[in-house]
């Protein structure tokens, strides 16, 4: 086998490690981005977990079929950035989101959502949606707001005994 085809075979492997262990996957396209500009993205994305990577087009299609993940060929005509986490999947994509306010020349293309495609409209919704933690908080507290209730219920008589016994105490030491 020839020093090439050795170099397209360990990336064609990493593909497949990366998007096989992602939970979401994300195709962007980049062209008039600055080096800088790029490096800011790198960064915002691995604070959440996340990496973005440039393949060859073939090289993606060739890890994602052998994979049998579906996609829309579209996700990879042009130059694309392959966006991967095995984090929190609202996380990046607001993390994308963001970026593309700041950046105009920025697209999103759409992504893989466990096994289901996203298109652009479907990143941005996701990226409305609460954070994990955040929605984990809620419930938290949906599930804590009935069991106060029950303990203020609970504890009302109670603690209206103990008023009525240390007012009649009072009472008597006055006496």
């Amino acid at each position: 086998m020839s020093a090439a085809k050795v170099v397209k075979e360990q990336i064609l492997g990493r593909i497949k490690e990366e998007v096989n262990g992602a939970s979401v996957v994300l195709f962007a396209d980049f062209r008039g981005l600055t080096v800088g500009e790029l490096t800011h993205l790198r960064r915002l994305l691995k604070k959440e977990g996340g990496r973005l990577s440039v393949y060859k087009n073939t090289l993606t299609r060739r890890a994602l079929d052998e994979l049998n993940i579906a996609y829309p060929s579209e996700f990879l005509v042009g130059p694309s950035a392959v966006i991967h986490s095995q984090a929190d999947a609202i996380k990046l994509t607001k993390v994308l989101v963001d970026f593309k306010k700041e950046v105009d020349k920025f697209s999103i293309k759409g992504g893989i959502l466990d096994n289901g495609v996203l298109s652009e409209e479907g990143v941005t919704a996701l990226a409305q949606l609460p954070g994990r933690e955040e929605l984990l908080a809620q419930l938290v507290g949906s599930l804590k707001s009935p069991l106060n209730r029950l303990v203020a219920s609970i504890s009302g008589p109670t603690r209206g005994l103990v008023y009525v016994l240390s007012a009649i105490q009072e009472k008597k030491q006055e006496v």
